[in-house]
């Protein structure tokens, strides 16, 4: 007798966060996506939610997984610890695979550290492809060895195949599966406190970034050379959220939207030829030096109402020793030119970054309050697996307390010490806050639910 085809083969979870902000599980619906189109199907849960926790009994009541993954950051990964042994009660036998940008960093360590039988290195969709096909053959050894991209389990070690190559042609990685989550919990919740309008979605338009910032991880999973996604590939998504879930904000979450001018240019040009009504903006930043006039006057009319730039620093020497290039004297003036345009400015700063005094931490919490930044965030530094700072500082205290990497934690790694990190913290925020303008701005632009945000966010970074 024939036995009955799966629906379903792997299982993919996002650990129960420790970050302040909840934002979609957006690799995983890459992978479910990449799964789809290759034969495989999938379950998308976040343990985020308590109704997707209990869900997991219920897989197993099913055919249950032939595969269970899980997507890491750093701050998340003693949860992932924690559910690599759950999950091994629920499945006995079901093979556990790890990946994110904390494994990306540290490898077999981290695959150990967990207790997994896998761990991806890298950007995931075609390497869990590839695994998932192996297993479904009969898991030899042999086919599991010429996957790149692995770490595998091998007797009571592990072993890092070679390297998988980046995914040059990004428009063939099929758009995210968001049909196979709940939409909704995600659709209406602020992130980062505002929302112009009722329904945002995230979208990914490149990968990469080819700065070489010392403090910055991203490069272990997306590589350090640009590749953007083609416009009318990007908009396909937009269009898709636009009309199919009523999305009408966007957040694009690159590393750098507008690396490549003439690519963001002419996003804005298909967003605005479809006659899609659309706000949109940038909540992980971008270049303030790539901006001009033309582009930003594009970038208004299609829809863009916020911007935020990485400064980090206001002392130039700090930028130099972490090689952010980036010229502070300009800054005011792209600043003034982006608002304008009527474009709303957001700045990022970092305290305690390698070599930081007291006085160069007040240079910059200065520098961000005589801005014309309308919104800012500090946070304090937390050094990354997986950055170039990282290995300096492996062996100091706390370093490896993975969930204390929230930017609310003082890391030993400067010339100021715990209570003097946190201290500096606590000024910045209603030093730069209290500014009535600021204070009226936000009044205006929060509505309960976001205020209830900022509210608890604030409540960590202040206490």
């Amino acid at each position: 007798m024939a036995s009955k085809a799966r629906a379903r083969d792997v299982l993919l979870i996002k650990p129960k966060s420790f970050a302040f902000s909840s934002s979609p599980p957006l690799s995983l619906m890459y992978l479910a996506s990449s799964l789809r189109e290759n034969g495989h199907g999938s379950w998308v849960y976040d343990l985020e939610f308590p109704e997707d926790e209990a869900a997991l009994e219920s897989v197993a009541a099913e055919d249950g997984p032939l595969l269970c993954g899980i997507t890491s950051t750093t701050p998340d990964f003693p949860e992932t610890v924690r559910l690599v042994s759950r999950l091994r009660s629920i499945f006995p036998g079901v093979p556990v695979v790890i990946g994110g940008i904390h494994v990306s960093a540290l490898r077999c360590d981290a695959v150990r550290e967990a207790g997994a039988d896998f761990g991806v290195i890298g950007e995931g969709e075609r390497t869990l492809c590839e695994l998932v096909a192996a297993i479904k053959a009969g898991g030899r050894a042999e086919d599991l060895a010429a996957i790149t991209g692995l770490v595998r389990r091998v007797g009571d070690g592990f072993v890092e195949s070679a390297p998988r190559p980046l995914i040059s042609e990004v428009d063939t990685i099929p758009m995210p599966a968001w049909d196979l989550i709940e939409r909704e919990r995600y659709f209406t919740r602020p992130w980062h406190m505002l929302q112009k309008r009722s329904r945002s979605a995230f979208v990914m338009t490149s990968r990469g970034c080819p700065f070489g910032c010392t403090f910055c991880a991203s490069h272990t999973t997306l590589g350090r050379g640009f590749r953007g996604r083609s416009p009318e590939n990007v908009v396909d998504e937009v269009e898709y959220l636009y009309r199919t879930y009523a999305v009408r904000e966007f957040l694009f979450i690159d590393d750098n939207l507008t690396f490549d001018r003439e690519r963001a240019a002419s996003i804005c040009r298909e967003i605005l030829g479809r006659g899609l009504d659309i706000s949109w903006r940038t909540p992980n930043g971008v270049r303030i030096d790539t901006l001009d006039d033309e582009l930003l006057a594009l970038m208004k009319r299609s829809g863009c109402y916020l911007l935020g730039f990485g400064i980090e620093s206001g002392d130039p020497e700090v930028l130099r020793r972490v090689h952010k290039n980036l010229d502070l004297d300009g800054v005011a003036d792209r600043v003034a030119m982006v608002r304008r345009h009527g474009i709303m400015t957001f700045g990022y700063f970092i305290l305690g970054l390698p070599g930081e005094t007291r006085q160069s931490a007040l240079k910059t919490i200065r520098f961000a309050v005589k801005s014309r930044f309308d919104l800012a965030h500090f946070g304090l530094y937390a050094p990354y697996p997986g950055s170039a700072e990282f290995e300096k500082v492996r062996s100091l205290p706390r370093v490896n307390e993975w969930d204390k990497y929230l930017f609310i934690t003082p890391f030993p790694v400067s010339d100021l010490g715990p209570l003097a990190l946190k201290g500096l913290l606590r000024l910045a925020y209603p030093a730069f806050y209290l500014n009535p303008k600021r204070a009226r701005l936000l009044a205006r632009m929060m509505g309960p639910k976001q205020f209830a945000e900022a509210v608890r966010i604030l409540y960590h970074y202040m206490t």
